[in-house]
């Protein structure tokens, strides 16, 4: 006599044997992802006096076309410049049952933050200071000015960071020099799926 299987014992087998399935199998936790911006907007309260201001806005993101970049039209204005010496702070929340929880992921340089944000966020320096770097000049350094941008394909890759964890996020950042504040930002942003 034969043992006949529960239909829900059955499906769950399916899913977690994919020896005999012919397709990508897509990780539901984490895995390699597509960054994608929602929002990208000042700390509130809005300090106007911070030597540093921006005003961005973005395409949407496309799911039906994945590889697809999104488009930044904006400013990024500086009086001030950012260099090594400047320290940086950074707190990522992430959505969870209808409410932003902080603290889930919490970074802080005391100083460096140049190199830091060059060498961890190479798409991003690439969008927003390429060419503004001097030849033959040591150290990192972003110069105070005016900074321009229309539909620049914003395609963001962390290399130091290869998989994450699907979801949706706010990265809040604040960047200064000794005891003042040079700059603050917020991003809400989504990991989702890399399916190629």
């Amino acid at each position: 006599m034969f043992h006949t299987m529960p239909a829900f014992e059955l499906v769950f087998l399916a899913l977690i044997i994919q020896r005999g399935v012919h397709s990508k199998s897509i990780h539901s936790i984490a895995g390699p992802y597509i960054i994608y911006f929602d929002r990208l907007y000042a700390c509130e309260p809005i300090d106007p006096t911070l030597p540093w201001r921006h005003h961005f806005r973005l395409t949407r993101y496309n799911p039906y076309k994945p590889s697809e970049a999104q488009l930044l039209t904006g400013n990024l204005t500086g009086e001030l410049p950012i260099d090594d010496s400047c320290w940086g702070k950074m707190n990522v929340a992430l959505w969870a049952n209808n409410q932003w929880k902080d603290n889930a992921f919490v970074v802080g340089f005391k100083d460096t933050v140049c190199s830091r944000y060059k060498e961890n966020a190479p798409s991003l320096w690439e969008l927003f200071f390429k060419g503004t770097e001097e030849k033959g000049k040591v150290g990192c350094l972003i110069k105070p000015g005016f900074y321009e941008y229309k539909n620049v394909p914003a395609r963001v890759v962390f290399p130091n960071v290869p998989v994450g964890p699907y979801g949706r996020y706010k990265m809040s950042v604040w960047v200064g020099k000794a005891d003042k504040m040079y700059y603050c930002f917020v991003g809400e942003f989504r990991l989702v799926p890399k399916l190629d």
